[in-house]
């Protein structure tokens, strides 16, 4: 008990005395805190530096996959516009067609497919 550890005298005035070996305890659990706190604060620092590379990865591949998407977005508009401008050329080059379609009866159509 702390009593026990710290002896108190009055001869001298008030002066205390204390322990030694008490002293020494409490010195040797100060140092092993001391040690622990520095290894707890490396882990620490270490995990952030870790956290900020990841970070900084995370980053670097999010605009990496914007950029293929805009450009890969891009090329399937512009194929599409292609296959829009393809089709009205074939509507275009189809036309002499339906009008030849409409002049021909329905009657001989169902002949010719058996109807």
């Amino acid at each position: 008990m702390m009593s026990d550890a710290v002896e108190q005298r009055q001869p001298e005035g008030n002066a205390l005395s204390i322990d030694q070996t008490l002293l020494e305890d409490l010195e040797s659990r100060a140092l092993d805190v001391s040690a622990n706190l520095d290894n707890v604060l490396s882990h620490l620092q270490t995990q952030m530096f870790e956290f900020s590379r990841l970070t900084l990865e995370s980053i670097s591949v999010y605009k990496l996959t914007s950029d293929n998407l805009t450009g890969t977005l891009d090329d399937c508009t512009k194929r599409t516009l292609e296959l829009i401008t393809q089709c009205d050329e074939l509507d275009k080059d189809f036309a002499p067609l339906y009008a030849l379609a409409a002049q021909i009866p329905w009657t001989f159509c169902s002949k010719l497919c058996g109807r």
